[in-house]
């Protein structure tokens, strides 16, 4: 059987700022999450792992560059596990976004929700699903580090314990 660990990437920039990043292009790591990232570093070199897998944004390739180098395993982008998606609402501050009526279902019943210009929740949890499925099946009895976002690995959490996906969110 395959392991695969689910990392979420370090402190980014608009974690700082209190925006929806979503996909935006630009999003770097803070400080703090550079310094997270080389934390991370020393903690993952006691693990064995036989292949890195991350998402295609910057932050994500940013928190686990220096561990791929000083390891010499060669990081694989992977759009299947990348961020929502989240259409207009990127770059959006959240604590405005949490005023939206769209917020409201979300929190109860967000596989029912569509962004707005984006991507559904019901859409990424399917492309999620694949993607980890032709990973397990193409590195068996491997230890495979995925670093991706923090709904995103909810999702692949609830979607393994085959519990309701409109509850991932309190994961």
């Amino acid at each position: 059987m395959t392991t695969l660990y689910l990392l979420r990437h370090a402190h980014s920039i608009a974690n700082e700022k209190g925006i929806l990043a979503g996909r935006l292009e630009g999003v770097r790591l803070s400080d703090e999450g550079e310094r997270q990232a080389r934390e991370l570093a020393a903690y993952l070199a006691k693990i064995p792992l036989t292949h890195i897998y991350s998402s295609p944004l910057e932050r994500c390739l940013q928190t686990v560059e220096s561990f791929a180098r000083r390891k010499k395993v060669r990081v694989v982008s992977e759009p299947g596990i990348q961020e929502m998606d989240y259409g207009k609402w990127s770059g959006e501050k959240l604590s405005s976004l949490s005023k939206k009526p769209l917020w409201r279902t979300i929190k109860k019943n967000p596989m029912r929700v569509r962004f707005p210009e984006g991507e559904s929740f019901q859409e990424a949890a399917e492309r999620l699903e694949k993607a980890l499925i032709r990973i397990a099946k193409k590195h068996p009895k491997k230890k495979v580090l995925l670093v991706t976002h923090g709904d995103i690995i909810k999702m692949a959490i609830q979607k393994t314990l085959q519990g309701d996906m409109n509850k991932f969110q309190r994961i």
